[in-house]
């Protein structure tokens, strides 16, 4: 039998409103396929994905998950467990300190960032945080880290699009935004992470060049001005806002659980 071609795409129906890497589960069902036809070379049109990360401000978002207190004479802080919040002296919304605003876990919420409210601005570079490769088995686990320099001013920002291997990790294409990169820094309020998508660029997709190592990337990162995009992301909030300097430092972990197709931060 000759080779087997998936074209498999990423946008699960079923998975919209969820964090954008469980779409990963398409990793899992070519594994599944490779099983079942030990005899057959099985191709897919998805060669792999990277998740990326920026740090950036959403004063609006955070504003509205700060810890409830006493309001007007009642008391909400039994809200705060249940609806998920952040913890800052300064942000309960009533005179009594807020309980249930620790947090054992970072909150994490699958957003369209551009419906997060006004202030987004990107504060650090785009960088990647996991590769994944698709030629081989998802892996029990999958483990990365990267430090991000929270200075205000990227070197790069991009936006959701098609590009070429050769434009640039991480949405960016080597473009600078004079909206994003100029001006007073704000407080970072958190971090945005995003899934990009590598298609093979030989035969019919446009990769100009043939052969499997080439190929085009489609982005899902949010437009750096905050402007309307199709694309979900998934915004780690902060516990309390961090100040943006030249020597500011955030460092984020990330493990993906291949059984789940989940990732763990």
């Amino acid at each position: 039998l000759g080779p087997l071609l998936v074209a498999c795409e990423p946008y699960f129906r079923d998975l919209e409103g969820l964090a954008p890497w469980f779409r990963l589960r398409v990793w899992a069902l070519l594994d599944q396929l490779r099983d079942a036809n030990p005899d057959r070379r099985i191709d897919s049109v998805l060669r792999g994905a990277r998740l990326c990360v920026v740090a950036a401000a959403l004063p609006e978002l955070w504003r509205t998950r700060c810890a409830l207190g006493s309001v007007e004479g009642f008391d909400l802080t039994a809200a705060n467990s249940a609806l998920g919040v952040v913890s800052t002296p300064t942000c309960a919304r009533g005179s009594a300190p807020p309980s249930g605003a620790t947090r054992a876990h970072p909150l994490l919420l699958p957003r369209l960032v551009w419906q997060c409210g006004g202030g987004y601005r990107e504060l650090s570079d785009r960088v990647t945080l996991l590769d994944f490769d698709f030629a081989g088995r998802m892996p029990a686990q999958l483990s990365g880290q990267v430090t991000l320099g929270v200075t205000g001013h990227p070197a790069t920002a991009g936006h959701g699009s098609i590009a070429s291997d050769s434009d640039g990790c991480c949405g960016s294409g080597g473009r600078v935004h004079d909206e994003v990169c100029t001006g007073a820094a704000p407080a970072c309020h958190a971090l945005v992470m995003w899934m990009e998508w590598r298609v093979r660029g030989d035969g019919g997709c446009g990769g100009g060049g043939g052969g499997s190592e080439t190929g085009m990337w489609l982005s899902e990162a949010p437009h750096p001005s905050g402007a309307p995009s199709p694309w979900w992301q998934s915004v780690l909030l902060l516990q309390h806002p961090e100040v943006v300097g030249s020597e500011r430092r955030l460092t984020i972990r990330a493990r993906l659980d291949g059984t789940s197709a989940d990732i763990a931060f």
